[in-house]
């Protein structure tokens, strides 16, 4: 004959984990129909954005996006968002997403997003945050200092730009964007040692002959200045 005490309590823990096997369906169902949902719309959204209908993408991709869905490529949003506009309302909504920007290709557009839109402090603090996606790229070391050269911080803008030509040396842009700046400064000597380096390792550089040219010009070196010139129009070997 069995225990009515024992039997009660089995009753109750049987009735506890029937309650549990319950609120355990009702999680994982709620969150297999979000994640279903969130699926959908990317889905919508990728068809949208193809077909060039941007604006109708957008919170679409946004809802997808917050709803924590898997494998959703978020350069597509950000590519949205170029083609339409960037205003404080769009900001305000994305600045809740930007943390879901998991390489150095969708740091890299989301930056020039920021900045294209005047967001320069935003898209630095952004690659301040996201260094370890993008350390030793040295396109997006450029990009860094290109924004601190937007920002009138050309020690930063120096530093930066230095460090990415010390990553890859035959990595010209930043080479090429250092030396006008530093023609901008009037640091004539130095913006022709570093146009002439860019010429070294690419003697066909065009545009770079011209800048140079200009700014052996403009430090009273006519000669060399229309020398520069000559060998970028063709005239001289």
């Amino acid at each position: 004959m069995s225990n009515p005490v024992t039997h009660h309590i089995k009753r109750k823990q049987y009735a506890v984990f029937a309650m549990l096997l319950i609120v355990t369906t009702v999680i994982v169902a709620g969150v297999y129909r979000k994640i279903n949902t969130a699926a959908i719309r990317y889905r919508s959204a990728e068809r949208l954005f193809k077909s060039g209908r941007y604006q109708q993408a957008i919170p679409l991709y946004e809802t997808a996006f917050k709803a924590g869905v898997k494998n959703g490529d978020i350069r597509h949003l950000i590519a949205a968002y170029q083609k339409t506009g960037f205003g404080s309302d769009a900001f305000a909504r994305f600045s809740h997403l930007d943390h879901m920007v998991r390489d150095r290709f969708a740091v890299s557009a989301l930056v020039d997003l920021y900045a294209s839109n005047t967001y320069l402090d935003e898209a630095i603090a952004l690659l301040k945050r996201t260094a370890s996606l993008w350390d030793k790229d040295p396109a997006i070391m450029t990009q860094l200092a290109d924004l601190y050269r937007r920002k009138k911080d050309y020690i930063s803008a120096e530093s930066w730009y230095r460090k990415a030509f010390g990553r890859s040396d035959g990595y010209l842009r930043a080479r090429f964007h250092l030396a006008e700046m530093l023609a901008w400064q009037k640091r004539y000597k130095e913006a022709i040692s570093q146009f002439q380096l860019i010429l070294k390792t690419d003697p066909k550089e065009r545009l770079a002959r011209i800048h140079l040219a200009r700014v052996l010009g403009w430090s009273g070196r006519l000669e060399e200045a229309i020398y520069e010139y000559q060998v970028a129009l063709g005239e001289k070997p």
